[in-house]
């Protein structure tokens, strides 16, 4: 009964989203939506899944940064990219990006010789570091697509603001990791990362920001607003979606975008174009990340 309560008000709000996209898709025939897929053009359909690799990629090369790092070892770019696979695949569906990224992580990487001490640090390096990237990325994009007037969501003076937010976080965490220090947590002790490692993973997570919200760019069909007008709302309805805790923010994310671009995107082209990024970023990476992983457990003993 109390597991119940404490999830009643993510529950609440899942089923109010899912009224709130049932009314929404009513107004549009299903037959218009899809007649917006034929606007793809052979650039899109070739860009797609090229972007969606690089963006798996580049969390492989973070993975992969991520644990050199901690185990000052020579651990093979095929094992963090298995890792970092799974980890992100499922994660994407299933939210609770820390503990469902954790659990995979520390099924391969244990069999690879990894203690859970050092998964653990790879698992808070990555995300301490991918959260602040993306937060970052939000008030940078804001104060600079609204100086140019390529965003109209807020105000400058909002923009300006959470600018300044991320911008005085950041160097905040720098003068804070500027000693290393030992933090401590029930039983465990973690050591702050050097600069140099909070740098490298920043910009790797950055980075990877701007790859996945490519992707998301190339989704919608037939547009023709700028590349940077829509990564406002693409960052701020990420932002809300981890915030939340639902699931891959499913509904939540979707929502966000159809009343940011509405009138600025033919709503039948937006709907689309949210559906080919969840199969391209979602359903075909969790079917392949199933796969792999169904097999990875049959080949176990032979790895290890």
């Amino acid at each position: 009964m109390q597991r119940f309560l404490i999830r009643l008000p993510k529950i609440l709000i899942i089923l109010v989203l899912l009224i709130l996209i049932i009314e929404v898709i009513k107004d549009y025939h299903l037959q218009d939506i899809v007649n917006e897929l034929r606007n793809f053009s052979n650039l899109e359909l070739a860009l797609i899944p090229i972007l969606v690799f690089l963006n798996f990629f580049t969390l492989s090369f973070i993975e992969y940064t991520a644990l050199n790092s901690v185990t000052k070892s020579q651990i093979s770019f095929k094992t963090a990219a298995l890792s970092s696979f799974l980890a992100n695949a499922f994660s994407y569906n299933l939210g609770a990006t820390v503990f469902v990224g954790g659990f995979f992580r520390y099924k391969i990487l244990n069999s690879f010789g990894i203690n859970s001490k050092q998964i653990i640090d790879v698992i808070l390096l990555i995300s301490v570091h991918y959260i602040l990237a993306l937060f970052t990325s939000l008030g940078i994009v804001s104060c600079v697509t609204s100086v140019f007037g390529y965003q109209r969501i807020f105000s400058p003076e909002i923009s300006g603001l959470l600018a300044l937010i991320s911008v005085s976080g950041l160097i905040g965490y720098y003068f804070f990791i500027n000693k290393r220090r030992v933090l401590k947590f029930f039983k465990f002790k973690f050591l702050t990362p050097t600069q140099p490692v909070v740098t490298k993973m920043l910009i790797l997570c950055v980075l990877d920001w701007f790859v996945h919200y490519s992707v998301y760019y190339f989704c919608i069909p037939g547009h023709d607003i700028s590349f940077q007008e829509l990564a406002m709302p693409f960052l701020l309805s990420y932002c809300i979606g981890l915030i939340s805790g639902i699931p891959g923010g499913f509904g939540l994310f979707e929502s966000i975008v159809f009343f940011s671009l509405k009138n600025t995107i033919k709503p039948e082209s937006l709907i689309a174009g949210l559906m080919v990024y969840r199969v391209f970023m979602n359903l075909l990476p969790l079917i392949l990340a199933s796969i792999i992983y169904t097999i990875f457990e049959l080949t176990k003993e032979q790895i290890t």
